[in-house]
């Protein structure tokens, strides 16, 4: 029986025109952008700014069929506080295209002079941007395709060069492409991506570039994991629904959008976006703040046996931990004890994140740990060794992940790939990660008898 009541959109979708044109149609996306979209198309004067979505890989195959036979629509369950839940339709998302079979359309889309900004949630390994020398990585195989394969993109690199340059050859005016990855000056890697792209294929399209281009900053911010089949499950019932995309999402969002758009921007500050001249302050704040007290407590709230941070928050030794390292702070700002109290009250409301990982024991010891969360559609590993006479732990522990998640439409990326050097892995790989599961025994311990951390 469904115990939650659906909050539906009231405008008329036929009333609705893309402006924007997304690439990267996942949870996080739409529990993001598309929210506060949607809030925003209620407003009459904002109905060009439906949103067109891009799905260009192939293993979007499945939700993109998912949400084109539900014609682009979608619920949204907030996760509330003390388990009080909101349910929203949205309606943003008018649009959609899955690029294996329908390449020109997002092609010409990109030309469209309705739209007029391109936003993008391809996650930070997205931008080919090498860890090592900070440049983007022309040697990429399906990016030197591209380069070589202008009309028959398979990057987002292509497509949006491809589509400006039939945008330049029409005159349909300049363009802004917004980054809505999380990572810090999302949209100075954005520029050094695409204009790196850009310069290599075609240096008069880079020029018209320059000048018909923007590529704002922008900070965001909200827990939205992967949905499983379990999940989906659960909300259809708890929802009275049949939705074959449902998505779920913490009730604390934020995003912080500089101001720096070619064509016109929505009203989002209208539907809780902040907007700004340098983002630069705020992304400071979440890293300091937020991002920290999130990391410090999860290693002893997850030896202590926690396996949500909102339980862990109920801890008074957790809280008073949290408290000792706000006490330490070097000159905080005006705002820091404001804003510490509304990173505990996140923290304390965290009921949509999962504190996943393992111990590995040899002989009782523990040689190496493993934590993880998930964020939108990707699984991030966090692994430490403890002894360095043992090898292969760092396998071992990739492995148990690994086999955790192992199912189809799982992707896994490797940062030494990423970084440019694909002979790391492969010496890696040499381990045979798998064959140490029969030789280790991967377990959550006890919890640790840790002195009193509030001491």
């Amino acid at each position: 029986m469904a115990t939650n009541v659906i909050n539906k959109y009231s405008y008329d979708r036929n009333s609705v025109k893309a402006g924007i044109l997304h690439f990267g149609v996942g949870n996080f996306h739409r529990a993001h952008l598309e929210y506060m979209t949607s809030h925003l198309l209620e407003d009459p004067t904002q109905r060009s700014w439906g949103i067109c979505g891009a799905m260009i890989l192939p293993s979007d195959e499945r939700l993109y069929k998912a949400l084109k036979e539900q014609n682009g629509e979608y619920t949204l369950t907030v996760c509330g506080r003390d388990g009080k839940n909101e349910v929203y339709r949205l309606g943003a998302l008018v649009e959609l295209y899955w690029g294996i079979e329908q390449k020109e359309a997002i092609l010409d889309k990109i030309a469209d002079p309705d739209i007029r900004i391109i936003t993008l949630t391809i996650t930070e390994g997205g931008y080919n941007i090498s860890r090592q020398t900070g440049e983007f990585m022309l040697d990429n195989a399906q990016v030197a395709h591209d380069l070589a394969n202008p009309a028959n993109p398979l990057t987002a690199f292509g497509y949006v060069a491809e589509g400006l340059r039939r945008r330049k050859a029409s005159g349909a005016g300049p363009i802004t492409i917004l980054s809505c990855d999380n990572l810090q000056h999302n949209g100075n890697t954005a520029r050094r991506a695409f204009m790196s792209f850009v310069e290599a294929q075609d240096q008069e399209l880079a020029a018209w570039m320059e000048k018909n281009v923007t590529f704002p900053n922008s900070m965001v911010d909200r827990i939205t994991p992967a949905t499983r089949p379990e999940d989906i499950e659960r909300l259809n019932k708890e929802n009275g629904t049949n939705d074959k995309a449902p998505v779920y999402c913490e009730d604390f969002i934020q995003w912080v959008v500089e101001d720096n758009f070619a064509a016109g921007r929505p009203a989002w500050e209208t539907v809780g976006a902040q907007m700004t001249d340098d983002v630069t302050a705020f992304e400071n704040m979440k890293l300091s703040l937020l991002n920290a007290s999130h990391t410090l407590l999860s290693y002893p709230s997850f030896l202590y046996g926690y396996r949500k941070v909102d339980a862990a928050m109920h801890d008074e030794r957790i809280a008073k931990f949290l408290d000792r390292y706000a006490a330490g702070v070097d000159k905080p700002s005006a705002s820091f004890h404001e804003d510490l109290a509304k990173t505990r009250e996140v923290l304390g409301n965290y009921t949509t994140y999962d504190m996943l990982g393992g111990m590995l024991l040899v002989e009782g010891e523990i040689v190496g740990f493993s934590l993880g969360e998930i964020v939108g559609d990707t699984l991030f590993t966090h692994i430490e060794k403890a002894d360095r006479d043992y090898q292969g732990c760092y396998q071992m522990l990739v492995a148990q992940f690994a086999q955790q998640f192992a199912q189809d439409g799982v992707h896994f990326i490797n940062r030494e790939d990423d970084a440019g050097d694909p002979g790391l892995r492969k010496s890696k790989l040499s381990y045979h990660p798998v064959a140490l599961l029969e030789k280790y025994t991967v377990t959550v311990d006890e919890p640790c008898k840790f002195c009193d951390l509030a001491d």
